[in-house]
């Protein structure tokens, strides 16, 4: 841009002869007027970005009217770059386009100003259109530079706010270059009536700045209403409502980021806006251990070396920070540094901050609450569930025995004279085994019942598994048709013999419910566990169900031909078996199902309690 206006002055302005009047302006005093209207610039915070306005307009439109072409570049430039180094301590890079863009501007004004002057005079009505006509080309040229320019070198900056701007800017524009009109008017006559003008000035840059804080006041009050609204709403999860809380800050703020840091016993966590949690284990923070600590005990301020050494570490910027008060953890919220041309937050802003902090602190803890709720109004319906389940299940398995037993009883009383010997024995041994079964289930709820109130109990003492084993296989001999074999011998093991035929009861019924044809049940020790594993060559468990079938109510297996089952008898076993202190477990080998119970071989004796 630079280099453009240079060869435009070069070739083109140069060559000019200067107006009737240009001669009575110096270049010093107009670069003091382009100084201090630098140093009065207008900042206008729209969304996050910022956006300046100055009354460049003023000594622009003296200069093209009362100085010569060459005072008036010269002027601009050397008042524009006292302001920028000085007053607005700009970056190198941004100054260079700065000053290169002004150098611009001026070179195209003043040729657009003689172009459409010709050969008139700058005091009279062509002269003013002249004028306009050159401020308004710079003022498109400029915006349409920074626009291009922030768009090459950030993409994410928002359009919109740029367009909000323009209008503004401009009105400003043709404003100040009415001001400077009167103002050359003036100083055409005389220097001092010029000064009449100066209120007007202040005037009008103190009616820009109160617009810039409303704006500003409008755009915090807009985001907290937006934040408060969002915060009304449902979210799925805390990493939801962190998000919601990290946005609404760095919108309301105009932070540059914002993050919340949280502080466990054994680990620092970092929520990033629209970023997954990071986590570090403290371990690798032992440097700043004592920083970490400190933590606990801050209220709201600046950050001192320490902390913002521990902030630098986890790589969040900080200009400000909170202590946020969570259940289990200490907490700090983390907020960046203001975006625009001022970096540091006011009263009103740390305020702000403060506030919206405290309300972030009300809505993690109503989440929690919530999803406590939650976790409790399901745990209640899971209850209900498995209290429905439970009386569905234990109604269906006690209707098939207690129908044969009021069969088998029926018939005995009315017809039982007239029946075989055989036919009536047949008939008792069959309401035994109901009966027997309606026990079972009977004692399978009540073991349940009391493990469940921790009031189980086991009985200790030395047994040989093979007996125990062996009594449970005689009670189902004249029940199963199953092909069932005892491997093993004498196996002796320190266990509740009531409770073990119990469990080998329950491991044995859904073998033959559900196994193959063939069943067998083995008895033996190794490595100081006694054990009994019951095998057939079933299809056994489905491969996705894996331990889950050791839950209450959960059935891995279906069978038509066989009433459904409680559903309790494999989480009994298991809880009977680890009170014992063995366990059961579940494998598939070469095609058959393997249910192992094991218990010690030597333990001392005595009553467990569950």
């Amino acid at each position: 841009m630079g280099g453009i206006g240079v060869s435009l002055h070069l070739t083109v302005v140069a060559r000019w002869v200067p107006l009737s009047h240009a001669t009575s302006l110096p270049w010093w005093s107009l670069a003091l007027l382009f100084a201090v209207t630098e140093m009065t610039v207008i900042h206008l915070q729209i969304q996050r970005d910022s956006h300046s306005l100055s009354l460049t307009e003023i000594p622009m439109v003296i200069g093209l009217i009362l100085a010569t072409p060459a005072n008036l570049i010269v002027g601009r430039l050397v008042g524009s770059a006292i302001a920028l180094v000085f007053g607005r301590r700009q970056p190198p890079i941004k100054l260079a386009f700065n000053l290169g863009l002004f150098y611009l501007e001026t070179t195209t004004a003043l040729i657009v100003f003689r172009a459409v002057l010709g050969s008139g005079s700058p005091l009279d009505p062509r002269g003013w259109i002249a004028t306009l006509a050159a401020i308004l080309e710079m003022v498109v040229l400029g915006l349409v530079l920074v626009v291009t320019a922030i768009s090459i070198h950030d993409r994410s900056k928002r359009s919109g706010a740029l367009l909000k701007v323009m209008p503004v800017s401009a009105m400003v524009s043709i404003v100040a270059a009415f001001i400077g009109l009167l103002a050359t008017f003036a100083l055409a006559r005389s220097p001092w009536t010029a000064a009449i003008l100066v209120p007007a000035g202040a005037l009008l840059v103190t009616i820009l700045r109160s617009y810039g804080v409303l704006i500003k006041r409008y755009e915090e009050l807009q985001a907290v209403y937006q934040y408060v609204q969002e915060g009304e709403s449902d979210t799925q999860d805390d990493r939801d409502t962190i998000d919601v809380i990290i946005s609404g800050i760095v919108a309301a703020v105009k932070a540059s980021d914002c993050a919340l840091v949280v502080v466990s016993a054994d680990h620092v966590t970092v929520h990033r806006r629209s970023a997954a949690p990071e986590t570090l284990d403290r371990a690798e923070l032992e440097d700043f251990a004592a920083e970490l600590s400190m933590l606990a005990g801050l209220r709201a301020s600046e950050p001192g070396p320490a902390a913002s050494a521990v902030f630098k570490r986890l790589d969040v910027p900080c200009a400000y920070v909170i202590k946020v008060e969570l259940e289990d953890a200490s907490a700090a919220l983390v907020v960046g540094p203001r975006v625009g041309h001022e970096s540091e937050y006011g009263s009103a802003g740390k305020a702000l901050i403060e506030t919206l902090a405290a309300s972030a602190v009300a809505r993690l803890r109503r989440f929690d609450l919530v999803r406590r709720l939650r976790a409790e109004i399901e745990a209640r319906q899971e209850i209900i569930r498995s209290k429905d389940q439970l009386v569905a299940s234990v109604s269906h398995e006690l209707r098939t025995p207690m129908t044969s037993v009021l069969g088998f009883a029926d018939v005995l009383r009315s017809n039982g004279a007239e029946l075989a010997e055989d036919e009536r024995l047949e008939m008792l041994q069959a309401i035994v085994d109901q009966a027997l079964d309606i026990s079972n289930i009977v004692e399978d709820l009540l073991t349940v019942a009391r493990s469940d109130s921790g009031s189980l109990t086991v009985q200790l003492q030395a047994i040989d598994l093979l007996t125990e084993a062996q009594a449970v296989i005689n009670s189902r001999a004249t029940r199963d048709a199953h092909s069932l074999q005892m491997v093993g011998g004498t196996t002796p093991a320190l266990a509740d013999p009531a409770r073990v035929r119990q469990v080998l009861r329950n491991l044995v019924v859904n073998a033959h419910r559900y196994g193959g044809e063939s069943i067998r049940v083995e008895v033996g020790s190794s490595n100081g566990t006694a054990y009994v594993r019951v095998v057939d060559n079933g299809p056994g468990v489905s491969a996705d169900l894996g331990d889950l079938i050791f839950e209450p109510y959960v059935r891995s297996w279906g069978s038509p031909s066989q009433p459904a089952s409680v559903g309790l008898g494999l989480t009994i076993s298991r809880r009977l078996a680890k009170l014992m202190g063995g366990d059961i477990t579940y494998r598939r080998v070469d095609g058959e199902t393997i249910f192992e119970m094991t218990v010690p071989v030597a333990a001392s004796s005595g009553k467990v309690a569950a």
